[in-house]
């Protein structure tokens, strides 16, 4: 299991060119080397996230808000960009609908990538899974949950973190709580004692094979 890594005010990826709106975020800088401007903020609506242009922002009486500078980088292939900011960590955009998928959990540096069509998201410490289209698929209620692998995921509920007693270790161990194996329904399979057991019956079933 990789371990939660902290990441800075904003990470990544694309929605438009930049626009000429003061003040202007220092912390990230347009292709000139200069910084950027604030271009779109994002604000919670009860469980759903929203992105306006900066300046309707403002004009708002939106509170709970977050600046953002998309500045001049692209969406990828699949018309996605990941953002994150201090309020809205692992934030997923669609082109043309906006926020799609938010909380997404960044592990090893990096944000998390979707397997077997579902990803992983957390929502008040839980986790839960959706799918590329923003439906929720199971519901945030694990408190350690794997990507999916081969139609399953490893998942426990009231499992704490631990650093691992391992040499060279990095992350964090799961231990104590219930675990089990889900399919992608979020049903259980199989109630298994914890991960190792979980890795055994992964690799007895399909070796490495992801």
């Amino acid at each position: 299991m990789n371990a939660d890594r902290t990441i800075g005010l904003l990470v990544v990826s694309a929605l438009a060119p930049a626009i000429a709106i003061e003040p202007l975020n220092p912390d990230v800088m347009d292709s000139s080397g200069k910084p950027a401007a604030w271009t779109h903020c994002l604000y919670q609506v009860k469980d759903s996230l929203k992105i306006q242009p900066y300046d309707s922002c403002m004009s708002g009486k939106n509170t709970a808000m977050s600046k953002i500078s998309l500045g001049e980088t692209q969406y990828d292939s699949a018309g996605r960009a990941w953002i994150s900011t201090n309020e809205f960590k692992g934030v997923l955009l669609q082109k043309g609908r906006g926020v799609v998928i938010w909380g997404i959990p960044y592990f090893d540096n990096g944000i998390d990538e979707f397997k077997n069509g579902l990803i992983r998201f957390e929502r008040g410490g839980k986790t839960g899974y959706a799918a590329a289209d923003g439906k929720i698929v199971i519901k945030p209620k694990y408190d350690g949950a794997w990507q999916f692998k081969n139609g399953f995921a490893m998942v426990c509920v009231g499992c704490v973190k631990e650093p691992c007693r391992e040499k060279d270790c990095e992350h964090l161990a799961l231990i104590g709580g219930k675990w089990a194996m889900i399919n992608k329904s979020g049903k259980t399979v199989k109630k298994i004692k914890d991960w190792k057991e979980g890795y055994d019956w992964w690799r007895k079933k399909w070796g490495r094979k992801k």
